[in-house]
């Protein structure tokens, strides 16, 4: 049977009373080092291009609302750093964050190349008001790069 821990991050002063929660990130940079190079059928991600690499862009959502989409980056491989440059504020600390990345398609329905999901107190480091967090998840490897409020 897996082994559960539930670690919560707490800033107590002298007596021991919590004097800071956090209340906010805000996700500044996402780069996605790494996904799946070939669809889950085993063939390419795109049949008509010369290449047939994927034109991979991602969304963010929270809960099940999309807070946003990013550009693409066409003709992608697997390995190269591709670096989103979008702001996603998130407030609700306890609600998943779930990146999904898409093979953006022009004669077709764009394909799911995959996702991972995080909890913000999961990944959340107090580290002077910023961080960088490194997921790897459904072979899909990226960094979040963050700023963080507390109060």
């Amino acid at each position: 049977m897996p082994l559960l821990v539930a670690i919560t991050l707490l800033s107590c002063d002298k007596d021991g009373v919590d004097e800071r929660s956090l209340v906010k990130i805000d996700i500044n940079k996402i780069t996605l080092k790494s996904f799946p190079s070939s669809a889950p059928d085993g063939s390419n991600w795109d049949f008509l291009s010369g290449d047939q690499k994927p034109d991979v862009y991602i969304t963010v959502s929270s809960g099940g609302s999309v807070l946003g989409n990013s550009g693409r980056y066409d003709e992608a491989e697997s390995g190269q750093l591709l670096p989103y440059n979008d702001h996603y504020l998130i407030t609700n600390m306890d609600v998943g964050i779930t990146i999904t990345l898409y093979d953006y398609d022009l004669a077709s329905d764009d394909e799911r190349i995959g996702s991972v999901t995080f909890f913000p107190r999961e990944i959340y480091s107090d580290s002077g008001g910023s961080f960088t967090h490194t997921i790897i998840d459904n072979n899909i490897e990226l960094d979040i790069e963050a700023i963080y409020t507390e109060e």
